[in-house]
């Protein structure tokens, strides 16, 4: 039985042995497929599987890319250009009070300034920003500006290793025919005043500028009521060369020689410029004589005056002066008393040659010649007019 069971399953199975296997050569096996992959736990997922994927960037719009040239000149539709370079000079810095633009304009006004006037400039900015970012600088500049401002000497900008007096930071302003100076300077003046018939005036007077707003001065000069010596200081309450204006003060002590007696002379002026072209000024003051009438007795006179000046060339300049005399008199003998006047108005020219050949812009010297006369005078009657000449050297 068994024999023959094993026969059977020989006979079906040598066929399948004896098939030819050059066939298998045409026939083509699927592979097999990844088998699916188990889903981990939470706590084996990996730090890369938890980062989520980016997002698909957005496809850009040809009309939306800018070319080289639009990018170049890119302008804010709603505001000014912006440049990319530079800092906004207006923009305001973070705890501060003031702008770039603002400091960067007074140091500029305040280098065109002398040495004082920038000095009260800079004083004033502080006062005005006092939590400026710049405070370190401009401290810096005042110290530069206060050593300019007493120091005795300084290299002139014109000639290399020259020195010019610092006092020589000034304001240019006339000078007086007949009337007082008002602009504290150093300087030497010389002047001769001859009237017909007997009239004759002269004047030799050194000031010594010990400060650019405070001088001193002495000197010889005849007034009207006579020859004598006089000396007394000078202070400018105000001198501005950003403004060019002039306020100052003075208080002169003269001896008259004949008769001998001394007197005091509070003098007030103001002077202002307008232009390069034009300038005036003003003075009112007073002569106090201490005389021996009847024991010392103190009068008083009433003086002042005024002048413009106009330049009709950088080198000559046209002036036209006038000077005021008043004093009270009482009736007395022959006076039938009122008011005593002796007035006189002046014109003439003022020139500034120039006299240094290697700087002939410089203006060191003033001349003025113009003739004087009488107007509206009283109880004076021995003075017709007369023929003026001034020389002024600054040094």
């Amino acid at each position: 039985m068994t024999i023959g069971i094993w026969a059977i399953l020989g006979g079906l199975c040598s066929p399948a042995i004896a098939q030819d296997f050059d066939d298998l050569e045409d026939f083509e096996f699927d592979e097999p497929a990844d088998p699916p992959e188990k889903p981990k736990d939470d706590d084996e997922k990996t730090s890369s599987e938890e980062e989520e994927e980016p997002a698909p960037e957005p496809p850009i719009d040809d009309d939306e890319i800018l070319d080289d040239e639009e990018i170049l000149d890119f302008e804010d539709e709603e505001g000014p250009e912006i440049d990319l370079l530079e800092d906004d000079p207006d923009e305001q810095v973070e705890g501060d009070d003031d702008t770039e633009a603002t400091f960067r304009d007074t140091l500029s006004r305040s280098e065109r300034l002398a040495p004082d006037a920038a000095i009260q400039e800079w004083e004033a900015y502080l006062e005005k920003y006092p939590k400026t970012l710049y405070r370190q600088q401009i401290e810096e500049q005042i110290e530069l500006l206060f050593d300019r401002l007493y120091a005795e000497g300084r290299e002139s900008p014109e000639e290399e290793g020259g020195v010019v007096d610092a006092m020589r930071q000034e304001i240019e302003f006339s000078q007086g025919l007949l009337l007082d100076n008002i602009n504290p300077r150093t300087r030497l003046q010389l002047a001769l005043t001859f009237g017909p018939p007997t009239y004759l005036d002269l004047t030799a007077d050194f000031e010594a500028a010990l400060s650019r707003r405070f001088s001193l001065h002495g000197g010889v000069r005849r007034r009207f009521s006579g020859f004598g010596i006089e000396f007394g200081p000078r202070y400018a309450l105000v001198k501005s060369a950003k403004t060019d204006t002039l306020v100052t003060v003075s208080f002169d002590t003269r001896l008259t020689i004949n008769p001998l007696y001394p007197s005091f002379r509070p003098v007030l002026g103001f002077g202002q410029k307008l232009g390069d072209s034009f300038q005036f000024q003003l003075q009112v003051g007073s002569d106090l004589d201490l005389r021996q009438v009847d024991g010392v007795e103190l009068q008083a006179r009433v003086t002042g005056g005024a002048q413009v000046q106009w330049a009709a060339s950088d080198r000559v300049s046209v002036f036209a002066e006038t000077f005021l005399l008043f004093k009270p008199q009482p009736a007395d003998g022959s006076f039938e008393g009122g008011l005593f006047s002796f007035n006189v108005v002046s014109v003439g020219l003022t020139f500034f040659p120039a006299v240094n050949a290697k700087n002939p812009d410089e203006r060191n010297v003033e001349a003025k010649i113009g003739g004087s006369v009488p107007v509206a005078q009283r109880y004076y009657r021995y003075y017709l007019g007369s023929l003026n000449g001034q020389f002024n050297y600054f040094l």
